[in-house]
């Protein structure tokens, strides 16, 4: 498999903006703390949570929130979906331009 940029391939169907978003819910999450700050400011070390029988996920753009669907109108609900979704149903040929977040 290869590995490629989001942002490369990947233009919104319903606004064209150029981020997806994964979310997910019931999600039991832990962070790791890197630092803390006198005024109480922490930094956290990334951290990723994997999908579980008991987490629902789906992926949909940052700036519409446009749910991906695979081609039986499904949401797309793992990485090897959204994969084979950048890959197929994403030309890269042929995408317009990406589409800058609008403020507000």
């Amino acid at each position: 498999m290869s590995t490629f940029m989001v942002e490369d391939v990947f233009r919104c169907p319903q606004c064209g903006y150029h981020v997806i978003e994964e979310v997910q819910e019931n999600v039991t999450a832990l962070s790791l703390v890197n630092a803390i700050g006198e005024g109480g400011d922490v930094a956290y070390s990334p951290t990723a949570v994997d999908c579980t029988d008991e987490t629902e996920c789906r992926y949909e753009c940052f700036q519409c929130g446009e749910i991906l669907v695979d081609e039986d109108g499904s949401p797309i609900r793992t990485t090897a979906d959204l994969y084979i979704y950048l890959n197929t149903r994403q030309p890269t040929l042929s995408l317009p331009p990406k589409k800058e977040k609008r403020n507000g």
